[in-house]
């Protein structure tokens, strides 16, 4: 009130009102990496998709909107952030393929879908260029979270419900796939085993290793377990020293012993392929059938029926998903992306490069759209990608 009083009684009313804007600005700038740590807290804890959501738009979108001008000052993370933000909007174009199928409403919804991705990638580059928190503590906070929120899932499933312990884990909260959270604690989990084991903390890596391995029995994701395999075949190659690869070969080790002891007394191994050949093959079909270059577009439906008749909701390959609503274009500008991340990732360790490999591998056999509102593919694709991303350019930063 004493601001507009002041600005009624100023001759140049509109540069105080601009002043005050760009204010306002700089506070919700300097914010914005606090509403995002929350909303990330809030993917967990929340109850469902819709407070989820709601969370998003007032701690993540508009905040970031409202500091975007702050954003593309900064010509560094203008930079940075510019190519990413353009793919993202490229792929969301795809929803004009086949138009009257979908109408201007599913148009309507991919491009906001694209705004939230966009939205969010940016809010989590500026959160770590505000040294508000190290990749590192984030690795450790959000599988902490993971492994919070599949003991409370475990606790309220099997103890407090009463079901039997051979039947499959389901979380209770926002997150409830459990094919996706046991990809979750893998993607940070793996990162955090090769960060200790680096640091000589060995025994709480294996601590983690066997946090990880008790929840994936539990959550039976066979996906989840080739990711976290990949992840300790890479751990072992990464290793700088003789010590850091008799270590990786340890946790191998005992990886093959718990696949070997789950034949016998679960569940993990003795499900088949879930039929996941040949739904990736009429995957390939329908590619044709719509249009390689433009493939299906983004009409709402992915919906893929093999030879037997029986009809799945999509792909379940994050890449076989984008092609086919996005064609080759769309697969080509994502694999060289991905190429150049990992790439450069590897080449200066990024620490959260083995998490991002870990997810796409895992993603490689479950997987839908990449453009979503607030969803578990954020924690798995997005997140890994922009923290990668980020010490990529903190790298070439530092050596400039």
């Amino acid at each position: 009130m004493v601001l507009l009083r002041y600005c009624s009684q100023d001759k140049n009313g509109s540069m105080i009102k601009n002043l005050s804007w760009a204010s306002i600005q700089e506070k919700v700038y300097l914010l914005l990496p606090y509403g995002v740590l929350c909303f990330l807290f809030v993917m967990f804890v929340s109850p469902n998709s819709k407070l989820a959501n709601q969370f998003f738009y007032l701690l993540v979108l508009l905040p970031g909107l409202i500091s975007l001008g702050l954003v593309i000052k900064d010509r560094r993370t203008y930079t940075a952030l510019r190519p990413i933000v353009i793919l993202v909007f490229f792929w969301a174009t795809f929803s004009l393929v086949q138009l009257d199928l979908a109408g201007w409403d599913n148009v309507a919804k991919r491009f906001r879908h694209g705004l939230y991705v966009a939205v969010f990638f940016t809010s989590s580059y500026c959160l770590l260029s505000a040294n508000l928190i190290s990749v590192r503590r984030l690795v450790f906070y959000l599988f902490c979270l993971a492994v919070s929120y599949s003991f409370v899932s475990f606790v309220y499933f099997y103890w407090i419900n009463g079901r039997s312990l051979d039947l499959r884990l389901l979380p209770f909260l926002r997150l409830d796939s459990p094919i996706f959270m046991a990809i979750i604690l893998v993607v940070y989990g793996v990162p955090l085993m090769q960060w200790l084991a680096d640091n000589k903390r060995r025994v709480i890596a294996i601590v983690v290793f066997f946090s990880i391995v008790f929840f994936l029995y539990f959550y039976n994701s066979r996906s989840a377990m080739v990711g976290l395999l990949f992840g300790i075949v890479g751990m072992l190659f990464l290793g700088r020293n003789v010590n850091q690869k008799k270590f990786g070969v340890f946790i191998l080790l005992m990886l093959i012993s718990c696949l070997i002891a789950s034949y016998f007394y679960g569940n993990i191994l003795n499900r088949g392929l879930s039929h996941r050949v040949d739904i990736w093959l009429s995957s390939l079909s329908k590619i044709v059938e719509c249009g390689v270059f433009t493939g299906c577009g983004f009409e709402g439906s992915s919906k893929i029926t093999i030879a037997s008749g029986l009809s799945f909701q999509h792909p379940h390959n994050i890449f076989l998903s984008h092609f086919v609503s996005t064609g080759l274009l769309g697969l080509l500008s994502l694999l060289a992306l991905l190429s150049y991340v990992i790439y450069h990732g590897v080449r200066v360790r990024s620490t959260m490069i083995l998490g991002l490999v870990v997810g796409l591998v895992s993603l490689f056999f479950d997987g839908n759209a990449l453009l979503t509102s607030p969803d578990a593919l954020w924690l798995i694709f997005w997140m890994p990608l922009v923290m990668t991303y980020w010490e990529i350019n903190e790298s070439k930063t530092k050596y400039s």
